[in-house]
């Protein structure tokens, strides 16, 4: 066991001390806490609301006006709807412009009826006021015909606005608010998988590249250095992971008062002690899966050049899982889905995101994590093997299933 932890404590310092490591983790963290903090920042930004209307407001009380072709209770109603002075009021559209060349408005309103209008600037900022005047016309223009017809405006704003009440039994498992996280969680497991299954067989390549693997042998069990190896890339990521969630943790809890309420619901209903067992144990023990594979694979080769086309087949099939997941999304109980979330190549990432959009039987979950731990000591069984045989074997690169029948065979 000193080996074991002679190796592990090696492999973890040398990634830890790595800049790439350093830069990748800070930068990650750093982002996410400022992700986190983004709902005080549109807080601000809602309590800023006021200010806006008061700033429409202002450019409508300094805004000209022709409303020669309204009669006189139209333009009575909207000079007190808009809060229009006299001063304010021309004659015709010639006037009007006139002034507004003269600079004695920043815009103003031609109103042709209470279905037509025209709006003249001077010089047009960013900000555009003919929705609003709109809105108001339209408004005018509702009333006058309801009182036309005889009806009170104001009943039919309260037939119109009568709320229904209504409530909602989920007896399922309720997924509305899990389809972002799902899409996040897919993602970071994949990345993860990718980025560290490269990492540790490129490690493993290089040892065999420079030969130094066959000095390691002569002093440690093939077992304790691979074990080595893949529980230190684990635990360095699993501390990466760890830091970032923390981050992210640290802003929510600041900014956790700025949160809509949905949001913190949302949170509420996906972090149960069961989801996050559930997602933490399929993707550890998928994440060790892959390390495994990947490690045995960057030992197959001699050269760093050829360990691309070595790790591909396996990258493919950690990409299907992805993919499969994210097309299943709107079809969570669909046959593939289910299978993939069984078979221990693409649980990893397809049980996790199934388990929080819908409800999975016992039988399907314990069949799924049986498979998975079965398939992954299988795997790091053959790993070690593969990585003991691989030391000794120079030359053309080695497919995986050769070399497991070359492994058996020398048995």
């Amino acid at each position: 066991m000193r080996n074991y932890f002679n190796v592990f404590r090696f492999e973890f310092l040398d990634l830890l001390k790595k800049k790439s490591t350093m830069v990748v983790t800070v930068i990650l963290a750093v982002l996410i806490f400022g992700v986190s903090l983004m709902p005080l920042v549109l807080q601000d930004t809602d309590s800023d609301e006021t200010d806006d209307f008061l700033e429409y407001q202002q450019q409508f009380e300094s805004a000209g006006y022709d409303l020669s072709s309204l009669d006189e209770t139209n333009v009575n109603v909207l000079v007190q709807t808009l809060n229009i002075q006299q001063n304010q009021l021309y004659d015709t559209k010639e006037q009007l412009q006139t002034a507004i060349e003269n600079e004695e408005h920043p815009i103003g309103f031609s109103v042709h009826s209470l279905l037509s209008f025209e709006a003249i600037y001077f010089n047009r900022g960013i900000v555009s006021y003919e929705g609003i005047f709109e809105s108001v016309l339209r408004q005018i223009y509702r009333n006058s015909s309801y009182n036309e017809l005889g009806i009170e405006p104001q009943a039919v704003e309260q037939i119109e606005n009568t709320p229904i009440e209504s409530e909602t039994t989920i007896l399922g498992r309720d997924s509305v608010g899990n389809y972002l996280i799902t899409y996040v969680l897919s993602f970071v497991i994949y990345f993860v998988v990718l980025m560290y299954g490269n990492s540790i067989a490129t490690s493993v390549a290089r040892e065999k590249d420079s030969r130094t693997m066959e000095l390691l042998i002569t002093s440690t069990k093939p077992t304790q250095l691979i074990l080595g190896k893949v529980s230190a890339v684990v635990s360095l990521s699993l501390l990466q992971v760890a830091i970032i969630v923390l981050s992210g943790f640290i802003g929510f809890t600041i900014a956790k008062d700025a949160y809509p309420e949905v949001v913190l619901m949302i949170f509420e209903s996906t972090l149960t002690f069961d989801m996050v067992f559930v997602t933490l144990f399929f993707s550890v023990f998928g994440y060790l899966l892959y390390m495994f594979i990947y490690a045995s694979l960057g030992s197959l080769v001699s050269r760093i050049e050829d360990l691309a086309a070595s790790v591909m087949p396996i990258t493919f099939v950690a990409m299907i899982g992805l993919f499969i997941s994210m097309m299943s999304i709107q079809n969570v109980d669909g046959i593939l889905n289910r299978l993939a979330s069984i078979i221990p190549f693409t649980s990893f990432i397809a049980m996790p995101t199934r388990y929080l959009l819908t409800v999975v039987s016992t039988f399907d979950m314990v069949l799924a994590m049986t498979l998975l731990i079965v398939t992954t000591i299988m795997f790091a069984y053959l790993s070690i093997k593969i990585y003991r045989w691989g030391t000794l074997h120079y030359g053309n690169r080695v497919g995986f299933f050769k070399a497991i029948r070359e492994v058996f065979k020398a048995h």
